[in-house]
């Protein structure tokens, strides 16, 4: 009974944006459209927007973060393709990709990183606007990322038990 129900709930079709998250071993994202869909297809998209001058005449994106970006798109590429298909790359506005993409292949879900910070945030609610009048749900989630993840090294007692904890 619990398998029908789990069926039941399932999204048909969902797409992965990979937005500020750019990890695969332990994207929430990743995990929660494999278990809730039986079909995903994963995004990422390099907005242009992102590469204009600022308002006070500077790259809002210098040349080493866009040598990273491009690494790491291509290692999240090379990760997906060894474990479940490829990597979607696109150039664009992502309220008119997501758009596009939601449409063409019928998805019931876009699952993102929630973003934080101010511009990113108004950013994300203009795209869950425009997917939502498609009648697409933008599935955001807050990725909290273990200490132990972190690589840092802790000095306080508080820090140990919650590594230890997080562990457990």
């Amino acid at each position: 009974m619990k398998n029908s129900m789990n069926a039941v709930r399932a999204k048909a079709t969902s797409i992965v944006w990979f937005c500020s998250n750019l990890r695969v071993h332990d994207n929430k994202c990743l995990n929660s459209a494999t278990n809730e869909s039986m079909s995903v297809l994963t995004l990422y998209y390099f907005n242009p927007r992102d590469y204009d001058k600022s308002s006070s005449g500077f790259n809002k994106t210098g040349l080493y973060r866009v040598a990273f970006l491009i690494e790491s798109v291509s290692g999240i590429g090379k990760n997906l393709q060894a474990k479940w298909s490829d990597l979607v790359v696109r150039v664009g506005k992502p309220e008119i990709i997501l758009v596009e993409l939601t449409t063409a292949i019928g998805a019931d879900i876009v699952y993102a990183h929630r973003e934080v910070s101010h511009n990113e945030v108004k950013a994300e609610e203009k795209i869950e606007a425009a997917i939502k009048d498609e009648g697409v749900e933008l599935g955001r989630r807050r990725e909290r990322i273990p200490a132990s993840k972190l690589g840092c090294t802790m000095g306080t007692e508080l820090a140990r038990k919650l590594l230890i904890n997080e562990q457990n």
